[in-house]
């Protein structure tokens, strides 16, 4: 859908472009209209952000999501859901580290390069991470859901699904009807 936005480390996030001055109009009924002249405006670098010398181009000092608060222009490693991945949100593609306070729906898919936490429950999803993945409560997949992490997989549960692991598996309860691929040690 498009609502989350990536940048990588050096990349322009603002331009300042200089004030002109104005130029004076007129009415419809042919009175001279004085003009104001234009405001010089300045970037506001807060976390992860970096200004040019001139002070009129701001850059990224990290690959994440830029976020505008209390007008000043940050770069978050974090990409954080506070609800379900699913139609609201639409599939996650994030340069960086994921955490989604509800579900992930079936159907849709999550790619971080970083790390992925879900506080809920994964469905027949499809989930690819450079680092760890952690459920804190289960995976329901179907017999669709395939979840690969580039380092350590943990959850509580893990029920018709496919958990691919670089290094560990680790699960708090049971594995039923899954196929478990681990680097290291299930």
């Amino acid at each position: 859908l498009g609502l989350v936005i990536n940048v990588k480390k050096g990349q322009q996030l603002a331009e300042v472009i200089p004030p002109t001055m104005g130029i004076p109009g007129m009415t419809v009924t042919g009175k001279s209209v004085k003009a104001k002249d234009g405001k010089e405006e300045r970037i506001h670098a807060g976390k992860n952000v970096v200004i040019s010398e001139d002070g009129l181009r701001a850059y990224a000092d990290i690959d994440g999501q830029p976020v505008l608060e209390d007008n000043k222009l940050n770069v978050l490693p974090i990409l954080e859901i506070k609800g379900d991945v699913g139609t609201a949100t639409g599939n996650i593609d994030f340069l960086g580290s994921v955490i989604v306070l509800g579900n992930v729906k079936s159907g849709f898919a999550i790619k971080a390069t970083q790390d992925l936490e879900v506080y809920g429950i994964v469905e027949a999803a499809q989930i690819e991470v450079g680092g760890n993945i952690m459920i804190r409560r289960g995976i329901q997949g179907q017999g669709k859901g395939i979840l690969k992490a580039g380092q350590d997989f943990s959850a509580r549960y893990i029920e018709n699904a496919t958990v691919e692991a670089g290094n560990d598996i680790i699960i708090a309860e049971a594995a039923m009807h899954s196929h478990l691929i681990a680097g290291k040690n299930i």
